[in-house]
């Protein structure tokens, strides 16, 4: 078990798109905030909840919290994990429960090679996909200083910094960083 990074559960905030809380769906036979949960642990003992989303019981007795102001999406969630924990973070958001503890140990093992933030890049539509990837603290005090200058989203402060996304392992796991941040993303995937 590592210790030298958090895993942030982007908790997501209003989950308007999917019209009810995402953390809240089963599956796999546990609530998504489980799941995750779950595997994160399995990974480092440093576990955070990103976000002010409803949680399970389970997860309220057992896991920090750290609520954001939820106006820039998942950007607030980010900054207000690395403004408590000054440290490096592997971000993982509730609504991406194919990731599996495989991709994450590759993600880990690119980071430490290539001593690197790793930003899953998908190069077909020029997008970082920046809620499943390994940000270093460097990079996350870099973009927390660009926060009052407007940039309201990873993808412009990305951009603005230009980090260098990581498309080789977008292209290896694309079937796996679907998101499913609608109910009808969210029916498909569970094939109902």
């Amino acid at each position: 078990m590592r210790d030298d990074f958090f895993i942030g559960i982007l908790n997501g905030g209003k989950s308007s798109r999917m019209g009810f809380p995402k953390a809240l769906i089963n599956y796999k036979e546990k609530p998504l905030i489980e799941y995750i949960y779950d595997i994160a642990t399995r990974i480092t003992k440093n576990v955070v909840i990103l976000g002010g989303s409803p949680v399970t019981e389970r997860i309220r007795d057992r896991a920090t919290i750290i609520c954001d102001d939820s106006r820039f999406g998942p950007l607030s969630g980010i900054m207000k994990g690395y403004s408590q924990i000054k440290t490096n973070f592997l971000i993982w958001a509730i609504d991406m429960p194919l990731v599996n503890e495989e991709m994450i140990n590759i993600l880990l093992e690119r980071a430490e090679i290539y001593n690197s933030d790793i930003i899953p890049f998908n190069r077909y539509v020029n997008k970082y996909e920046p809620l499943f990837a390994y940000y270093s603290k460097n990079l996350l005090e870099r973009a927390s200083n660009l926060m009052g200058e407007n940039f309201y989203g990873m993808q412009y402060i990305l951009k603005h910094l230009s980090v260098q996304g990581d498309s080789e392992f977008f292209d290896r796991y694309r079937n796996s960083l679907i998101s499913w941040n609608t109910e009808e993303l969210m029916k498909m995937a569970l094939g109902g």
